[in-house]
């Protein structure tokens, strides 16, 4: 099984460590002619799709390349504006990779700090008393264990689809 990324949150809900192996992988490429009929913007250094799902693009899917050069961010592999340059009817046509992007450093630091006070609220309202509160959440398409360790602090590790987990030690996995 894949591990995508690891979280350590502390006690107090703090990101404490955090890494990512999780590679960005189309999940739509599309030619397009002049004019581009889906409604891009930019959101947090990145272009993403705001208006206009169709043939597998979503809205939220962010451009990951043009021409089959990899994007870097809101630019082009030339360092142009990417919004700028699908303006430009000359670049026409274009071929669009989409599909979902890394996390930023800011929705990282959001993600460790829901995880903690979902925690926080499993273990008030478990009907068990001494609940450690939640084991794992998950869905679809990620399985998500808490496994937490003698000081306190929370890992948090997000895998691929749902299988069934070893229990392991900490320690063993990272």
């Amino acid at each position: 099984m894949v591990i995508f990324s690891v979280y350590v949150v502390n006690k107090a809900g703090g990101l404490i460590y955090q890494y990512d192996n999780y590679v960005p992988r189309a999940e739509a490429e599309k030619t397009f002619s002049y004019p581009l009929d889906l409604v891009l913007k930019h959101h947090d250094e990145k272009v993403v799709v705001s208006y206009g799902q169709r043939d597998g693009i979503k809205v939220g899917h962010a451009v990951l390349s043009i021409n089959s050069a990899d994007v870097l961010g809101k630019n082009t592999a030339e360092g142009k504006d990417i919004l700028e340059y699908l303006k430009d009817s000359s670049n026409y046509p274009v071929s669009i990779r989409f599909g979902r992007a890394r996390l930023s450093s800011n929705e990282k630091l959001m993600l460790a700090s829901m995880f903690h006070s979902l925690f926080a609220i499993g273990s008030q309202l478990s009907p068990e008393v001494g609940s450690s509160g939640i084991e794992m959440l998950e869905n679809r398409r990620v399985q998500t264990p808490l496994l937490p360790d003698s000081h306190r602090d929370k890992v948090y590790r997000a895998g691929g689809p749902p299988t069934i987990w070893n229990r392991c030690s900490v320690e063993e996995d990272l």
